[in-house]
């Protein structure tokens, strides 16, 4: 899907764009006092994405942070651009997660767990109104008269009339799961919401023995029924080491451009997928599979239609000033390659895209330095590189964007074309960014360090950096790098555990991390009612075949994990940083003690159905598409169970497929 684009064709782009806690992480429940840094027991951490966390007024005379682990709104007196004077922290919601300036000095504040906006006087400091919203608010922007909201949890844009904030908001469906990061077109006529979890064009063909729906076994398929499938010509690659290892497995497919179904081999399945035999894979003649990326959305009537085919984590969005072209950055999976060898230190891509609404997409990999030929690079290389990017901004004439890299500790420059000019080296975690062009500088919040970095925009250098309080526990700051640094993570610079386990939670793909050259393993069973170990022992085999990648939300103190339960403990999987995302070592049973202790705060958030503290309403009343109530007698999900009578109440082990 990605591609190198260069001059003269300015990236792909028109001539135009060449011309012109429960916070930042935790927090103890009830709170604790915000000076408590320890490791904390009972610690309750969400590990919740800033979405656009820092703001510049329009005069440059106010800048704005939205404190996640503290709840708070710092405001800064940025007059003297280089010295932002810090002027108050105004208590908000719970896990601000992006704030927006309306004019000069009024500031919207989206508090995800809170379901709210705070409405924020930044001269008086004081909130002077708060709007309720739908579950988890994200972001916000101003078209018109007009607020719009993302809920990324409730897959909705509301939208707030300016002149009545006590009307209800109107609400605008997104086909999508999590719309987040937004943006305004340059005349006001479409308001953009990027697809945060969007899928990239993958499904999976059953290939499972005994199962009454297995395409892939099929005679009439592109392997004469061969199961497992080869993916190098007609062999392995790697090699079977046995032939016991050629345990029929299912099969990702991918979407090409020119609309067909194809595997890793390059073999089309697409009569499987949605041509005369998609009944032979519990399809339909006409199948498709939603890639929805981008909502945009008509700020007249509200009418909704879809930019696809970007990528499949899209993080942050912007508009090119002098163009208009909407710009995303993010990741793209390659989850269609199969085996962990073959995947090994390139499983993901950094990208940025651009499109106009209608129009065709063009592509450019944010890590140009990188051949992906190798699972490791020298020193100098690997330092090049930006890994989960979170911001993005352009200066006022469009010549160069200021991309953040969450994972990588750092900001890259990109120019028109798209070519990397330089980059800068900043906090840990940086997210937001701003941009105050006619001082020549840049504010980048750093999530993790809880600090803001003060750019030079033409010398590249950091000038100055301003600490705000941040109350994250210890122990989640010194696990958070294994999950999240790119460059203690992988061998390349660019990926990290968190790449596939986003923020700590899924990417909602599945994968085939088998490895032909690999050995049965003998796995304790487990009784699948209760959960209790039966004493006995089942061979599984190095072909997985497709599985989803899973939460690492209240995960960490399980005894086993996996699908198949066949890591015993957390720190089994410290090979896998090697054996996937090739680093050159494994990380010591120190590190992975400290990733232990960081994941064990992490839990589910609370939502309407479900407390913080595991509770659930006997009753529930189901959207207005289904109209039913529900009881703790109807329906077993309520009393804490499922359909095959598997307990979801903490403890069951973390295999369970609850």
């Amino acid at each position: 899907m990605s591609m190198r684009l260069t001059k003269p064709a300015l990236w792909g782009w028109p001539q135009a764009l060449g011309l012109a806690a429960l916070a930042v992480g935790a927090v103890v429940w009830p709170l604790a006092s915000q000076s408590d840094t320890r490791a904390t027991e009972g610690t309750v951490n969400l590990e919740t994405a800033q979405v656009h966390p820092l703001d510049l007024a329009s005069d440059s005379q106010r800048l704005l942070v939205a404190n996640t682990a503290a709840h708070t709104l710092e405001v800064y007196d940025s007059s003297d651009a280089r010295n932002p004077r810090h002027l108050a922290a105004i208590p908000v919601g719970l896990e601000p997660v992006t704030v927006r300036m309306r004019g000069t000095g009024e500031a919207w504040v989206v508090n995800q767990l809170s379901d709210s906006i705070s409405i924020v006087d930044v001269y008086g400091l004081s909130v002077v109104r708060t709007l309720k919203t739908s579950n988890e608010p994200a972001d916000v922007v101003f078209a018109g008269n007009r607020a719009f909201v993302s809920c990324a949890d409730a897959n909705v844009v509301e939208v707030f009339d300016l002149n009545n904030l006590a009307a209800s908001p109107q609400r605008v469906t997104i086909a999508g799961e999590e719309p987040r990061a937004m943006a305004v077109s340059p005349d006001g006529t479409k308001v953009y919401a990027a697809i945060f979890e969007s899928g990239n064009g993958t499904t999976v063909l059953n290939g499972r023995n005994g199962d009454s729906i297995n395409a892939v076994s099929r005679a009439e398929g592109p392997y004469k029924g061969q199961n497992p499938p080869p993916n190098a010509g007609t062999s392995f690659n790697p090699p079977l080491a046995s032939a016991a290892n050629a345990v029929p497995v299912s099969l990702i497919v991918r979407k090409s451009a020119t609309g067909t179904w194809m595997d890793d081999n390059q073999r089309d399945w697409t009569n499987f997928v949605s041509g005369g035999l998609a009944s032979a894979s519990g399809r339909v003649a006409g199948w498709n599979l939603a890639d929805n990326d981008v909502a945009v959305i008509d700020t007249t009537s509200l009418a909704v239609s879809y930019q696809q085919r970007l990528m499949n984590i899209n993080m942050a969005m912007a508009i090119h000033p002098p163009s208009g072209m909407v710009t995303v950055v993010g990741t793209d999976a390659l989850n269609e390659v199969r085996y962990e060898p073959n995947l090994r230190g390139r499983f993901i891509k950094v990208m940025i895209s651009g499109f106009y609404p209608g129009g065709t997409p063009v592509f450019a990999d944010l890590n140009p330095h990188l051949d992906y030929k190798t699972a490791s690079v020298a020193p100098a290389l690997k330092a090049q590189s930006v890994g989960d990017p979170r911001g993005i901004a352009w200066r006022q004439d469009g010549s160069q964007a200021f991309i953040t890299g969450m994972g990588s500790n750092n900001v890259v420059v990109i120019d028109s074309a798209g070519n990397r000019v330089g980059q800068v080296a900043v906090g840990q975690g940086p997210t937001g960014i701003a941009l105050n062009d006619g001082a020549g500088l840049g504010y980048v919040l750093n999530k993790f360090s809880g600090s803001v970095s003060v750019l030079d925009l033409n010398t590249r250098q950091v000038v100055n950096t301003v600490a705000y309080l941040d109350p994250t526990p210890a122990v989640i700051k010194a696990g958070r790098p294994l999950l999240y640094d790119t460059m203690l993570g992988s061998g390349t610079g660019h990926m990290a555990c968190a790449s596939c386990h986003v923020d700590g939670k899924t990417d909602r793909l599945a994968w085939d991390l088998g490895d032909p050259r690999g050995s049965f393993a003998q796995v304790r069973d487990a009784d699948n009612s209760t959960g209790a170990f039966t004493g006995k022992t089942v061979g599984v085999t190095p072909m997985k075949g497709p599985m989803l990648t899973q939460t690492l939300q209240d995960i960490g103190r399980h005894g086993v994990l996996h699908w198949r339960g066949d890591k015993s403990d957390l720190a089994s999987f410290a090979s896998t940083i090697v054996n996937l995302q090739g680093l050159d070592a494994a990380p010591s049973s120190s590190e992975m003690a400290k990733l232990k202790a960081f994941l064990d705060t992490l839990h589910l958030p609370p939502n309407p159905y479900r407390a913080l503290n595991n509770s659930r309403p006997s009753t529930v009343t189901l959207p207005a598409a289904d109209n039913r109530t529900i009881t703790s007698t109807s329906m077993n999900a309520l009393r804490g169970s499922n359909s095959r009578n598997k307990t979801c109440m903490p403890g069951w082990a973390a295999r369970s497929r609850c």
